[in-house]
């Protein structure tokens, strides 16, 4: 991995989290924020922290504000994928994240729980996905 990780440009930032457990630390993001009164009215085009710190995260089906919106999708099914890294513009990112944050525990912020929770939403998301898995289209 260490060969292949030098082989990639210098302008790609990679940060090692140097894991040495394979028990490593769990945060449920299967909160959706909606399923909240807290969050009901919330800017969800804002995003969160993850946004900042981890940029945009690249799936099979496209371009997402974050690694998290990707999984987001493929569950739900939204299909909202960038499907061209030219296209990627904050005004399409922040719509993603209006439709995507919506779903993603991680909107509430640090105080997630650390054991698995899962709210109305993504238990009906999941049931529906192993029913019937939503079609994308490929990047």
């Amino acid at each position: 991995m260490n060969e292949i990780l030098k082989q990639i440009p210098s302008w790609i930032e990679i940060r090692n989290s140097k894991k040495t457990s394979n028990k490593q630390p769990h945060q449920s993001y299967n909160l959706a924020p909606i399923d909240f009164k807290k969050h009901k009215k919330a800017n969800f085009s804002n995003g969160c922290i993850v946004t900042e710190k981890c940029g945009v995260g690249l799936t099979p089906r496209g371009f997402y504000p974050c690694g998290p919106g990707g999984t987001v999708d493929r569950v739900f099914g939204f299909n909202l994928g960038i499907k061209n890294l030219n296209k990627v513009t904050k005004k399409r990112l922040r719509k993603q994240m209006k439709t995507l944050c919506k779903y993603c525990g991680h909107f509430k912020g640090p105080d997630l729980p650390k054991k698995e929770k899962i709210s109305t939403s993504w238990k009906k998301a999941y049931n529906d996905y192993k029913k019937n898995k939503p079609k994308h289209s490929l990047y």
